[in-house]
């Protein structure tokens, strides 16, 4: 049977939550401005491709994180805007 008593609780401090992707991101490799490399083919022949993170967001399943390029030639996102496995990217180190 229930009973319509109610217990009293400790009151619970509020969590205050955020949209901001570039918080829900932190835990990820690169970040929006990073430059990146990875490997492309164009016109048939295999290359490194040099672009900067345009955006990240988590993959549907949640399982990792994944990212837009932007590449700096075309100025345009690179391949239509293709989300990237963080696992295909490598960070563009200072020459």
């Amino acid at each position: 049977m229930s009973t319509s008593k109610t217990e009293d609780q400790p009151a619970q401090e509020a969590i205050e939550a955020t949209n901001d992707v570039n918080a829900l991101m932190q835990g990820t490799l690169f970040k929006k401005g990073d430059t990146v490399h990875m490997s492309v083919v164009e016109n048939g022949v295999r290359d490194m491709g040099i672009f900067k993170i345009h955006k990240g967001r988590y993959s549907e399943s949640k399982a990792t994180a994944v990212f837009q390029l932007w590449d700096e030639e075309k100025k345009a996102v690179h391949n239509k805007g293709k989300w990237y496995r963080d696992g295909v990217l490598k960070m563009e180190r200072p020459a």
